[in-house]
């Protein structure tokens, strides 16, 4: 297949069509149009991708061979139903919307989804980042994994329902982690502490959980069932209502789960 020759539309001009952008035009595919329906922003990345922009559905070119759906979950269903007849595949990005959603509006695709936080002025290195693919027919498919080959080294067509466990995991790892460190971030704040002297504890727990079973290095008052040391901390925690009911529920599970 020579990718020079397949044309991509990005529907969607935010975070993840900015990235995908960039690493398929890298990649040797031709990006021919990026649809917003802010303007500015269907320019803005039109121009890094030195193609066209545009924010009316119907001037959708009808003749590329790959359209991806670069928008927000809810979002989805209303763009299918507005565009014009394609020929091509259409893939959406959604963790959890089925693949089957693009064939029920009468067009042949399924998803496209990367695995990863985007940010659109961040360089990303995608050679890294996991895609994961599937369509209603075996061309459409094929297609899906070849492009998702040329800018990704993982790359899996799994089921819906393993979609959704991955999406729901990336939930918990990232957006649940995060959340933590907002919250300690508050705390120190507040004893006129830095954040930042975590980082050595931070990175070494991410290394230990990525080369071993995480259950198998899980250490702290819970794991060791402290209640005296728990207690403690939960008093400590008495102006930080939030933080406090989240230290007490993740020390009961841990205990639970080591009983």
């Amino acid at each position: 297949m020579d990718f020079s020759e397949v044309n991509v539309v990005l529907i969607g001009a935010g975070n993840v069509a900015t990235q995908l952008g960039i690493a398929l035009r890298s990649a040797g595919l031709n990006i021919r149009q990026v649809y917003s329906r802010t303007t500015e922003k269907a320019e803005a990345l039109a121009e890094q991708l030195s193609c066209e922009a545009i924010n009316d559905l119907q001037d959708i070119h009808q003749d590329a061979a790959l359209y991806i759906l670069a928008v927000s979950d809810g979002a989805i269903e209303s763009v299918l139903n507005q565009l014009p007849n394609l020929n091509g595949v259409i893939a959406h990005t959604s963790g959890v919307t089925s693949h089957t959603v693009v064939a029920e509006h009468g067009f042949t695709g399924g998803y496209f989804y990367p695995l990863q936080t985007f940010v659109a002025d961040e360089a990303m290195d995608m050679t890294t980042c996991p895609i994961f693919v599937k369509a209603n027919e075996a061309a459409a498919e094929q297609l899906l994994l070849k492009v998702a080959q040329k800018i990704s080294n993982n790359v899996k067509v799994i089921s819906d329902e393993q979609k959704k466990h991955l999406h729901l995991s990336a939930v918990i790892v990232n957006n649940f982690v995060n959340h933590l460190y907002a919250l300690t971030t508050d705390m120190l704040r507040n004893e006129h502490l830095d954040f930042t002297d975590l980082e050595p504890i931070i990175e070494s727990t991410i290394q230990r959980a990525l080369a071993n079973e995480p259950k198998s290095i899980q250490t702290g008052p819970a794991r060791r069932n402290d209640t005296t040391t728990i207690e403690e901390h939960l008093a400590m925690l008495k102006h930080q209502p939030l933080l406090r009911k989240v230290y007490k529920c993740l020390s009961k599970s841990i205990i639970k789960y080591y009983e």
